[in-house]
């Protein structure tokens, strides 16, 4: 019996076993100047990010003139709640109803209506947007930024991500030498 964990364990221990012995020896940790510079190239790991909670109605099939009265409730500023909830054909999606930063809200509502999403702002109804076959409207619920982590701050974090992006390199750079290495035989082709 095998399990995901097992199965990751083993590969990670397989990748470090050829890296190691193929890979130049490198400082195990970076030097303070080549972890600043890591720091100053990557704020996206430690930056300002934006999370929001956001309720997400996808109306199944063609809609064409059925959305007039969900639009004209939105516009007069009825709820979106009710307004969604009167229509036969719409569902909530499972989004959880919690703060979340846009990669995870990207795995929920696709990248195109996850960035109109990040855009928007607290109260705002997003749509309708068609895609494919569905019609999608998102409400903007609660909006919150982290600030910007300073160096120090971001010192473990910072570390954990250079080693793994060394180690990333390192078996890249050692998948690149097999490739060239590799010499491919097919049995019973002309040349064999």
């Amino acid at each position: 019996r095998s399990s995901r964990p097992v199965r990751q364990q083993m590969v990670s221990e397989m990748i470090a076993l050829a890296t190691a012995n193929a890979a130049p020896a490198e400082p195990a940790e970076p030097d303070e100047q080549t972890l600043r510079a890591f720091y100053d190239d990557n704020l996206h790991l430690v930056g300002t990010q934006t999370f929001v909670r956001v309720r997400h109605a996808v109306i199944a099939g063609d809609m064409g003139d059925m959305l007039s009265p969900i639009q004209e409730g939105i516009h007069q500023g009825q709820d979106f709640e009710t307004l969604i909830n009167a229509e036969p054909l719409a569902e909530w999606s499972r989004v959880p109803n919690a703060l979340l930063p846009e990669a995870k809200l990207r795995d929920y509502l696709g990248p195109s209506l996850a960035q109109q999403t990040m855009d928007g702002q607290v109260d705002e109804i997003i749509g309708p947007i068609e895609i494919g076959k569905a019609t999608h409207y998102v409400q903007i619920i609660e909006r919150n930024q982290t600030a910007q982590k300073s160096f120090e701050d971001a010192r473990d974090i910072l570390l954990a991500e250079w080693v793994r992006t060394q180690d990333d390199k390192a078996l890249a750079d050692y998948l690149e030498r097999l490739r060239r290495q590799a010499k491919i035989e097919i049995s019973g082709s002309p040349n064999s």
